[in-house]
């Protein structure tokens, strides 16, 4: 469980890398973005206004799951 734990901790400090926050909504919503990369294998649609930083996002999650070997294939945005 301490492993699965330190795993997870190192995959958000990754999607986070860059981006510094207190906000405990936006720290959730990585973590929650975070599960739903490691555990589905479904595409992911990130919606929200220009400038948001959703491709910096999308390059982050794509990033993750290639260097845990989950996927290999190519970056689409």
């Amino acid at each position: 469980a301490r492993r699965f734990a330190e795993e997870r901790q190192e995959s958000l400090d990754f999607l986070m890398s860059g981006i510094s926050t207190r906000n405990r909504l936006f720290y959730r919503m990585f973590e929650q973005i975070e599960k739903v990369a490691i555990i589905s294998r479904a595409p992911i649609l990130l919606n929200g206004p220009t400038g948001a930083g959703m491709s910096f996002l999308a390059r982050r999650i794509f990033e993750l799951l290639q260097a845990g070997l989950q996927f290999s294939g190519a970056f689409v945005v």
